[in-house]
């Protein structure tokens, strides 16, 4: 229903000075990969990942964005682990891991710690594949931006 034509009306606060939902098309398809990887529809969110991809990649390489570039990537591993697809999730992992660290915003790092804990998991404990995966996230999360919302390991528990 995000994708289908609107009635064009516009709100003055909200979609011109705020910009809030003024969302550009592959933003609004990397939303939509996001709320399908909350509801762990790893089919629905890569399709809607691979339609983010098409976007960015379709724009002038000046006007493409490092940001929704990288975490759609972090998006489609995400959602080929939910499909029970490590491979496929290592080959989408490249992508991100190659981001330079002067890039690693925030909305990147806390996917690549999701994806660390979710390379955890029992069905993939013991696989070389997820442990090499798992250590190279680790990599990537230690060399962050400058500008990181995201606290480390451990401290997002309120157990004292």
């Amino acid at each position: 229903m995000s994708e289908e034509a609107g009635t064009d009306a516009t709100d003055e606060l909200h979609d011109t000075v705020g910009g809030e939902f003024g969302f550009t098309d592959e933003r609004l398809a990397m939303s939509n990969a996001s709320t399908a990887l909350l509801l762990g529809d790893g089919r629905a969110a890569e399709s809607s990942v691979r339609r983010a991809l098409e976007l960015v990649a379709a724009r002038p390489a000046k006007d493409r964005s490092t940001a929704i570039f990288g975490k759609a990537a972090a998006d489609l591993a995400m959602a080929r682990l939910l499909s029970n697809d490590l491979e496929g999730a290592a080959e989408a992992l490249e992508t991100m891991l190659s981001i330079n660290s002067t890039h690693r915003a925030t909305g990147l790092v806390a996917r690549a710690m999701d994806l660390r804990r979710a390379l955890t998991q029992r069905h993939l404990q013991g696989t070389a594949l997820a442990a090499d995966l798992g250590e190279r996230l680790e990599e990537f999360t230690r060399l962050p931006g400058q500008r990181q919302l995201v606290p480390p390991y451990g401290m997002l528990t309120l157990d004292a």
